[in-house]
């Protein structure tokens, strides 16, 4: 049952960044926060990353739904299993992340990102991000290293 409160809470934590977010004031400019090296910003994505599927909303958020309840139920069979914490880490983070993004899609559809990196890559510059997408890419990276663990 402990394993519930890592999606709960990542999705729980998402939903109040999102919401300070949508308070901020479309006027208001872009605001660099730890000694500039991250940028917040609200964005509305309509699509996934770098606008894709954009020009087919419903179709996103169909599939994204349809994933995130595949995913769910590899959770819940996960959380059966003894062993593999690192896998139930990487698959629950994965679930967090997901759900919040999901939910938004099917509430607000599109999805708030409200922040980004300050680095000098232009292209990663221009990539604004949500806390949910930094679990879902944590989470599958937990996911490779295990999968590679267990390979060795």
């Amino acid at each position: 049952m402990a394993w519930l409160i890592l999606p709960a809470g990542i999705f729980t934590a998402d939903y109040f960044m999102k919401k300070k977010a949508e308070s901020w004031s479309e006027e208001e400019p872009p605001r660099k926060v730890l000694g500039g090296h991250i940028i917040l910003q609200r964005l509305h994505n309509r699509g996934a990353v770098l606008g894709f599927c954009q020009a087919r909303p419903h179709l996103l958020a169909g599939c994204t739904a349809g994933l995130t309840a595949g995913l769910a139920a590899v959770y819940v069979w996960l959380m059966g299993r003894s062993t593999d914490a690192l896998l139930k880490t990487g698959v629950g983070m994965l679930l967090g992340g997901s759900m919040s993004n999901v939910w938004d899609r099917l509430r607000r559809h599109y999805v708030v990102d409200y922040f980004s990196f300050n680095t000098k890559c232009a292209r990663l510059r221009k990539i604004v991000f949500n806390l949910s997408d930094l679990f879902i890419f944590l989470g599958g990276f937990l996911v490779i290293c295990w999968n590679a663990l267990r390979k060795s």
